[in-house]
């Protein structure tokens, strides 16, 4: 099982640095557009047309994107007040529990972004001023929580694997013998 959620963590990081590193681009997108939409604006009386609808849809990626990555490295909020306090194989049951219960909720949240798009699809749609179809970000958002929720089956997975074997160590969710090995 250690091999399986290895090679799946292994298969999975590119995927979510790419997606990161996206996001960090269209960061510096939304800042260039920025300061070409004040100095257009001020200097020339002349905004760049469309400013706003560009903006709400590059905001949807730069806020999707990051999600799987982040969680990846922990930078999302976690129990910890609630996991710190715990050690050995009750650590791993209740991080095997936090996680099913997010992957939940990203299922429902998932499910529900599917839908939308496919309404979005069949009905069309687009922002107002110039035209940019709401589909894009709609599937912005469906993609990042699936990879999202495939991050949270892979930590899941993780977890219940050193809840059975709780002196085992994990690359996947940075854990050292010594920590697992404490029973309380």
């Amino acid at each position: 099982m250690k091999s399986v959620t290895g090679c799946a963590d292994r298969l999975l990081r590119p995927l979510e640095v790419l997606m990161a590193y996206v996001a960090g681009v269209l960061v510096l997108v939304l800042m260039v557009l920025g300061v070409v939409e004040v100095i257009g604006r001020s200097a020339f009386n002349n905004p760049v047309h469309g400013n706003l609808d560009i903006v709400e849809q590059l905001m949807v990626p730069v806020a999707a994107f990051g999600i799987a990555y982040c969680q990846s490295k922990f930078g999302n909020v976690r129990m910890t007040l609630l996991t710190q306090n715990v050690h050995g194989r009750a650590k791993w049951l209740v991080e095997a529990l936090s996680y099913a219960i997010g992957m939940f909720v990203v299922f429902v949240y998932l499910k529900g972004s599917y839908m939308n798009l496919q309404r979005s699809l069949t009905l069309g749609g687009d922002t107002p001023e110039i035209g940019i179809p709401l589909w894009i970000g709609i599937c912005c958002v469906t993609v990042s929580l699936a990879l999202l929720l495939a991050r949270l089956a892979i930590q899941t997975l993780e977890a219940l694997r050193l809840f059975t074997d709780p002196g085992d160590s994990s690359d996947v969710l940075r854990a050292e013998p010594h920590e697992t090995v404490q029973e309380g």
